[in-house]
């Protein structure tokens, strides 16, 4: 009885350390490869950064959020893991397009007419409506996405798992082959949620503005 009991636990263990690796790795692609908007997605977490930031540059500045977190409370910090974790998940989906802006929140200055603000302003607030609505909608997903990123870049192999793979990213770059990675991790979510320190439970909540 007791030895079923850990072969389930390494099962699950086995399956848990497979998640974060594809989490892991989509997050090294996202870095090098989408690297608009995941500064987006840190200034909307409230976090200043510069418009040249190199990928190295972001993912430092994300394991810095995450040693954070496990020291203290920061709602910055948690913001930050669930706005990538968001950017992941939409990248997986094949919902790029559609969530173009997802974190982008300046107005069109290209808009000159009587009217500008009161469209800016219904288009801020059908977006925030939007973006709201996804995180919600997806809030188990986003969860164990950001607990897969919490676990990975708190521990030095999965940090240096991150710098590995954005070098290949930006190999792939230099050489003009393709890009895209598809690594199955939609497959891998929804087995279960991972508990770490609190941190589903924050990030199974709605955005706040």
């Amino acid at each position: 009885m007791i030895s079923k009991r850990r072969n389930i636990r390494g099962v699950e263990g086995q399956g848990k350390r497979k998640r974060q690796r594809l989490v892991l790795n989509q997050l090294a692609w996202l870095l090098v490869n989408n690297r608009k908007g995941v500064i987006e997605a840190f200034r909307d977490a409230g976090f200043e950064v510069d418009d040249d930031a190199s990928p190295k540059k972001l993912k430092l500045i994300l394991r810095k959020a995450v040693l954070r977190l496990k020291e203290k409370r920061s709602p910055k910090a948690k913001a930050l893991i669930r706005n990538i974790s968001a950017l992941i998940l939409i990248e997986q989906k094949d919902k790029t397009e559609e969530f173009a802006n997802f974190f982008n929140r300046k107005k069109d200055k290209n808009v000159a007419d009587a009217d500008s603000d009161s469209d800016s302003d219904e288009d801020k607030k059908g977006d925030e409506k939007k973006k709201g609505d996804f995180l919600k909608d997806n809030a188990d997903s986003i969860a164990q996405i950001g607990t897969a990123i919490f676990g990975g870049l708190f521990n030095r192999g999965g940090n240096e798992q991150v710098d590995s793979q954005m070098q290949t990213y930006q190999n792939q770059q230099f050489d003009n082959q393709p890009k895209k990675s598809k690594t199955g991790l939609i497959i891998g979510i929804g087995v279960g949620a991972i508990a770490v320190i609190g941190l589903t439970a924050f990030l199974i909540r709605r955005s706040r503005n």
